[in-house]
């Protein structure tokens, strides 16, 4: 097969965007981890998102009913290919005590990566970045070496003070009801 001039532009740049494709964002050789989300135990929120960078999504979520800080609440098992290693991470949550919505970019420490490698293997399971919210509206990340402190080491990584933003609480009125009448709120 003779390959004609026009043929080598197209060829040289399908074969730049399979070399980016392949190291390209960190997902060749991105670091292995979970992630996890929590709050504080009768402190119910909703998570209704959680984005690392541009790249990757977390599922929403209610939180904070019954375990607390003693273990994640939500846990998100990631497989190959592995997104990067987080530099920031965007958390918007519905506190159900306040009837308020919250915004927060906790942006993670330089060293966030070199602790996060430095924490023990866990016995199960792979090591995690967990992202808790506050009832004063504050978002933490923590980078743990298991799913609870008391099996492993939970060190803060990054916290910022949320922002109020704008959203209809009564997309929440079933729920909130709900745990009024269980005594949760």
């Amino acid at each position: 097969m003779r390959i004609t001039n026009r043929f080598v532009p197209a060829l040289c740049l399908l074969g730049l965007f399979l070399i980016a494709g392949c190291s390209g964002a960190g997902f060749r050789n991105g670091t292995p981890f979970d992630l996890g989300y929590t709050a504080p135990l009768g402190e119910p929120v909703y998570i209704d998102q959680i984005r690392l960078g541009k790249f990757y999504s977390v599922p929403p979520g209610i939180l904070g009913l019954d375990q607390g800080w003693e273990r994640v609440g939500k846990l998100i098992v990631l497989a190959p290919p592995y997104p990067p290693f987080p530099h920031e991470i965007l958390v918007r949550w519905f506190n159900y005590k306040q009837q308020r919505f919250y915004e927060a970019t906790v942006t993670l420490k330089e060293d966030a990566l070199q602790i996060y490698r430095a924490l023990p293997k866990p016995q199960y399971g792979r090591r995690l970045v967990v992202t808790g919210v506050l009832p004063d509206g504050q978002a933490v990340v923590w980078a743990a070496s298991d799913h609870a402190p008391k099996f492993g080491r939970w060190i803060e990584v990054g916290r910022v003070q949320g922002r109020r933003v704008e959203g209809d609480p009564d997309q929440h009125r079933n729920t909130t009801a709900e745990m009024r009448e269980r005594g949760e709120i």
